[in-house]
């Protein structure tokens, strides 16, 4: 659910936008914004979070699973490497060589998916039967001036978040307004 705020302070409810339980730590939720075309601007804005522990553990397995993709894209362009390599020498030198890179390539593909997956499915495992999602549970979408965008997974954190912020909500959706008293 997105929750629009015009503000530069807000208030954060002190329970976890995953589990609901109470917060004991906190995590930066980071949106980058780039401009230009001929010059290039990065802005990175965050704001912080209130977060249970035992939720950003299951986020950090959840997002090193991502390093395995790249294990994954490697393979893949080592594999296209390799047959494209293979090709040429064949056609160049007559004689008898192995598809060796290929299959290696291969191999890192088949890995890095099956570590993926594992990592993926490690990361529900930790999760409790109150978590909403294995990921973030909580999506800074950008800000224009003073209006910031969050999206939440829990309809219950955003009901409470608009709750904390009430007076500095804008752009209330429909299904928002249903849950505020």
């Amino acid at each position: 659910m997105q929750v629009q705020v015009s503000a530069k302070r807000l208030s954060f409810p002190p329970t976890c936008p995953c589990c609901g339980l109470q917060a004991n730590t906190q995590v930066a939720i980071t949106a980058t914004r780039t401009t230009g075309k001929r010059v290039i601007h990065t802005t990175e804005r965050s704001w912080t979070f209130p977060y249970c522990s035992s939720c950003l553990r299951h986020v950090a397995v959840w997002d090193a699973a991502a390093s395995w993709m790249i294990l994954t894209a490697l393979g893949a362009m080592f594999a296209i490497f390799s047959s494209v390599a293979y090709g040429l020498l064949a056609r160049l030198v007559p004689g008898e060589y192995t598809g060796l890179g290929v299959v290696g390539g291969i191999g890192g593909i088949v890995l890095g998916i099956w570590r993926f997956t594992r990592k993926r499915a490690e990361a529900r495992k930790m999760c409790t039967s109150q978590c909403v999602v294995p990921a973030r549970a909580v999506s800074y979408l950008g800000w224009y001036g003073t209006i910031q965008t969050f999206a939440f997974s829990s309809h219950a954190y955003a009901v409470t978040f608009a709750q904390a912020n009430r007076s500095k909500l804008v752009n209330v959706s429909p299904e928002l307004r249903r849950h505020l008293p």
